[in-house]
């Protein structure tokens, strides 16, 4: 079932690279914000 779901994410990280990107970053800088806000 997981690797279904890899698939489908990795296509469509593939897809549309920007989009994708922005998203990750986003991610990343709001797990960073919520670390240091923890701290």
């Amino acid at each position: 079932m997981f690797k279904n779901y890899f698939k489908a994410a990795w296509r469509t990280i593939v897809r549309n690279r920007s989009y994708s990107t922005i998203n990750i970053a986003g991610l990343g800088v709001s797990m960073a914000a919520c670390i240091l806000i923890g701290l």
